[in-house]
């Protein structure tokens, strides 16, 4: 309905995106959009790394801690047309996690001090 009324506006009234903003409410820029034709739902764009993503996730297993430039240069060696931040942002998910490294020290009030010594 909404893309009717500014299909309507603009192409039988010849009004522009700025007095369609002021009739409708609509931002002139997504006016725009919903009047080129922009909708809602499009197709999800599907990722070149989705054909490999069973061999990324068996590398993965394998060696919990790969980095993404360890991937690239693997696919670069099997043929696989990528750039290389396309291979993080995929990996990124798949990458283990670092545990922190310290454990925090809890103590009651007075059990422990500590003094700073300035000379």
């Amino acid at each position: 309905m909404e893309q009717e009324k500014i299909l309507y506006l603009r192409d039988v009234m010849n009004l522009s995106f700025r007095q369609i903003e002021g009739l409708t409410g609509i931002s002139r820029k997504k006016a725009s959009k919903i009047y080129q034709g922009y909708s809602k739902d499009r197709k999800k764009r599907i990722c070149i790394l989705d054909k490999c993503r069973f061999l990324i996730g068996s590398w993965f297993k394998e060696y919990p801690s790969l980095k993404a430039i360890q991937v690239y240069m693997w696919l670069q060696e099997r043929g696989v047309e990528v750039s290389y931040p396309s291979v993080v942002q995929y990996t990124k998910t798949l990458r283990k996690k670092r545990e922190k490294v310290y454990h925090p020290l809890n103590f009651l009030p007075g059990e422990e001090g500590q003094i700073d010594w300035f000379l």
